[in-house]
C-alpha cells in the first residue's frame, strides 16, 4: 500500500479529517490514481490534489470515492459540509485555550463523524503516497455556533435517520419490481469494491437479458449502482461494447461504453445515460 505524505499544517480540523477519510477510502478501493481517473469523472490531477488537502474536494468526488469503496455516503457528505465551512478560513490555532474554545465549537458535530481507528491514524506517519508524484482565522475569540453552520450537518443527519426508520418499517419499496427467478431485488444490492457478476444471456422472445434485472426503463448514469446497472454492463458488453468489470457501479468507462452504442444505434441521443429507448435498444 503506497504511504501518504503529510497533510498542510493550514489545514483545519474539519477538512484534515475528511482528508484522512478520503484516504482510508482510496486506500481500502485499492484503487490508483489513474484507475480513480478511470472510475470516476475527476482527473488524476485532482484526486492528487483532493488525497494531499490542497483543494476541498466536491461533494460529487466524496461521494463517487464512497460509492466505489463502500463507504457511508451520507456520513462523508456530512463531513463534506463541516469541512466546507472551514476550508478557506486559513490556519487556526492548534494549542493553548483559544484552540480549546475553538474546537469546542463543533465538538458534537465531530463527535458525530468520528472515523475509524485506521482512519484516524496519524496520517504524518504514513509519509507520501508513491502515486501522486506525477498528476498535478477568528484571532482566537470563541463566537457562539450559528444555526446556519449547524443546518447542513443537521439536514444531513436527518435523512440518515428517517432512511432508516421509512426503510426499517417497509415504507421504502424497490424503485423497479420485476419477477422471474433470474431477477434480483435491486434494494438487496450491496457494492462490493473488486467483485465482477457473471453475465447469463439469454432470450425471452424477442428480448435480450443477461438475468440480473428485467427493467425497461430504469434511468442509469454516472453514480448510479444496482443490479439494473449491472445488467446494462453485461448487455453492453454482449453487443461489443465492454465496460471492463461488470461490478454494478454506473462509473466514467460505463458511460463511455453507452455513448459508443448510442453513436451507433440509429435514433439514440448521444448522452451516456441510459434511459426507455436505450433499453429498448440494448435488448434487442
Amino acid at each position: 500500500m503506497a504511504s501518504w505524505k503529510a497533510l498542510p499544517g493550514t489545514l483545519d480540523p474539519q477538512g484534515r479529517q475528511l482528508v484522512v477519510q478520503l484516504r482510508s477510502l482510496k486506500d481500502r478501493s485499492r484503487l490508483s490514481l489513474a484507475a480513480l481517473e478511470r472510475r470516476t469523472t475527476y482527473s488524476r490531477s485532482s484526486w492528487e490534489r483532493y488525497l494531499n488537502g490542497k483543494k476541498l474536494p466536491p461533494a460529487g468526488a466524496v461521494k463517487e470515492l464512497a460509492i466505489l469503496a463502500g463507504g457511508d455516503v451520507h456520513r462523508l457528505l456530512a463531513m463534506h459540509s463541516l469541512a466546507e465551512e472551514t476550508w478557506s478560513q486559513g490556519a487556526r490555532p492548534t494549542t493553548g485555550p483559544a484552540a480549546a474554545r475553538t474546537g469546542e465549537r463543533r465538538n458534537a458535530a465531530v463527535e458525530a463523524t468520528e472515523g475509524t481507528d485506521e482512519a484516524k491514524g496519524s496520517e504524518e506517519a504514513r509519509g507520501t503516497d508513491g502515486a501522486t508524484g506525477a498528476g498535478e482565522g477568528d484571532g482566537g475569540v470563541a463566537k457562539p455556533a450559528s444555526r446556519e453552520h449547524a443546518l447542513p450537518f443537521l439536514q444531513a443527519l436527518m435523512v440518515v435517520l428517517l432512511t432508516a426508520v421509512l426503510t426499517a418499517a417497509g415504507l421504502i419499496p424497490a424503485l423497479h419490481a420485476w419477477g422471474g427467478d433470474d431477477a434480483a431485488d435491486e434494494s438487496s444490492f450491496v457494492l462490493e469494491p473488486g467483485r465482477n457478476y457473471g453475465c447469463t444471456i439469454h432470450r425471452r422472445g424477442d428480448a435480450l437479458y443477461a438475468g440480473h434485472s428485467q427493467t425497461e426503463d430504469a434511468v442509469l448514469f454516472q453514480i448510479k449502482t444496482g443490479w439494473d446497472v449491472v445488467e446494462a454492463q453485461c448487455l453492453l458488453a454482449e453487443h461489443g461494447y465492454p465496460v471492463g468489470d461488470i461490478d454494478g457501479a454506473y462509473d466514467a468507462q460505463t458511460a463511455r461504453a453507452v455513448k459508443r452504442f448510442q453513436e451507433e444505434s440509429p435514433q439514440l441521443a448521444v448522452d451516456g445515460i441510459v434511459g426507455p429507448h436505450t433499453w429498448k435498444a440494448l435488448r434487442r
